[in-house]
């Protein structure tokens, strides 16, 4: 069956950046997209979202952001909203939230935790509510509107088809978002623990790894556990937050990484920030620009 990936990163709906682009810059995606779909044939499609849906996390934006993109994803493509595959970023993240915990999060941020004791902390209920709490407006979002009420800020598995599977990190479950403009580089974690139980349940012989910071943002533990499953366990490695198109093919492993663009950067950019991603029955996946 012949799969067809929309792969589109940092949306930033309702940005401050600019705001007068904004409608001008959203309606062009949409015609944008549903032009260049004509160009494909494929049996099924799936949104592929790695973060950064809105600029500033908040209901108003959430819902700005179904409505401009969404929904009219769903139309053109006529799917329903189990084919949006969504992973949070560090603008889903509430400064508001975070200056709430300030006192009590900061000391966590800043603690360069092991994998251990990383994972250790997410499942304690007091650290689990300061780190997760920021993400509140992002996951009434996922659960209500998008209608996954399984959906979790640790992690998520989601099936395509017999052979390919997509497993989705919050790589932004340490982020200030930008919080006093806090740097959130070389401080960020990932749930590996989750992750590799996927890994050992998942049955499918292809897999993708969708997340918003490529490894790179992340504590070098981070760096060290993903760089070890590329190739290893993933075919596809996809994320966003860079505002950089970058597409790695590595052969001698056999995988393929590509970090998506900004959607938009202007009114008068000529290039559109998102791609197409082409997945085939005989399990291999090709990325289209």
């Amino acid at each position: 069956m012949k799969v067809l990936l929309l792969n589109i990163s940092d949306i930033h709906v309702l940005s401050q950046d600019k705001p007068e682009n904004e409608g001008l810059v959203l309606s062009k995606f949409i015609v944008d997209v549903e032009e260049q779909a004509k160009k494909f044939f494929y049996e099924d499609v799936y949104v592929m979202i790695s973060g950064d849906l809105v600029f500033a996390a908040s209901d108003e934006s959430y819902a700005k952001f179904d409505e401009v993109i969404v929904k009219e994803l769903m139309r053109i493509f006529g799917i329903d909203r189990t084919h949006f595959v969504i992973a949070p970023g560090n603008h889903d993240v509430s400064q508001n939230a975070v200056r709430d915990v300030e006192d009590s999060f900061l000391p966590i941020f800043k603690s360069q935790y092991d994998e251990g004791k990383f994972n250790d902390l997410l499942r304690k209920e007091a650290q689990s509510e300061i780190v997760f709490g920021k993400f509140a407006a992002f996951q009434q979002y996922m659960k209500n509107t998008m209608e996954m009420e399984d959906y979790s800020l640790h992690a998520n598995m989601y099936s395509i088809n017999d052979i390919w599977s997509i497993h989705v990190l919050n790589s932004a479950i340490l982020s200030c978002g930008a919080y006093n403009n806090i740097d959130d580089n070389g401080h960020l974690g990932v749930d590996t623990r989750s992750l590799q139980r996927f890994i050992l349940e998942d049955k499918h012989p292809k897999k993708i790894l969708l997340m918003h910071h490529p490894e790179y943002f992340c504590m070098d533990w981070v760096k060290h556990e993903l760089r070890k499953l590329y190739g290893q366990e993933y075919v596809l490695v996809l994320s966003g937050h860079t505002h950089d198109q970058y597409i790695y093919c590595d052969d001698k492993e056999g995988y393929i990484r590509c970090e998506a663009p900004q959607l938009f950067t202007d009114k008068y950019d000529l290039i559109l920030g998102y791609n197409f991603i082409e997945l085939d029955d005989i399990e291999k996946a090709k990325a289209l620009i």
